[in-house]
């Protein structure tokens, strides 16, 4: 199963050196929140619409690949917006199989070309 993480380069490449990604969500950490943010391919938009229509610049959007993380990722409910993917623990760089920029397209986050939702 994939799943997406939506982060800014500058915070994942300090993420990459380190060996894992430890971002919760946009200026939060792991251990903040108690597990990382992801997301399903048809719930990346609308997260990035959420919690990053303020941010200038883009974004990068790393896919992960779920069954390397066993039993630290749980599929759980995220209120009205349906079930999302949380690891709760470090998500080592290996599990990251692709990273993917992640631009607006007039003003609006979108997938890129390659990837779809559907």
């Amino acid at each position: 199963m994939r799943i997406f993480h939506v982060s800014r380069p500058e915070d994942w490449a300090e993420q990459k050196r380190g060996g894992a990604l430890i971002e919760s969500t946009l200026d939060q950490s792991l251990a903040e929140v108690g597990y990382i943010h992801c997301s399903f391919l048809d719930q990346v938009e609308g997260v990035a619409a959420r919690h990053y229509g303020a941010i200038e610049g883009d974004l990068v959007l790393l896919e992960i690949e779920g069954d390397a993380l066993g039993d630290l990722l749980k599929v759980e409910p995220a209120g009205h917006h349906g079930d999302y993917p949380h690891v709760y623990g470090p998500v080592p760089v290996t599990a990251v199989v692709a990273e993917h920029r992640f631009t607006r397209d007039q003003g609006v986050w979108r997938l890129p070309a390659h990837l779809s939702a559907s």
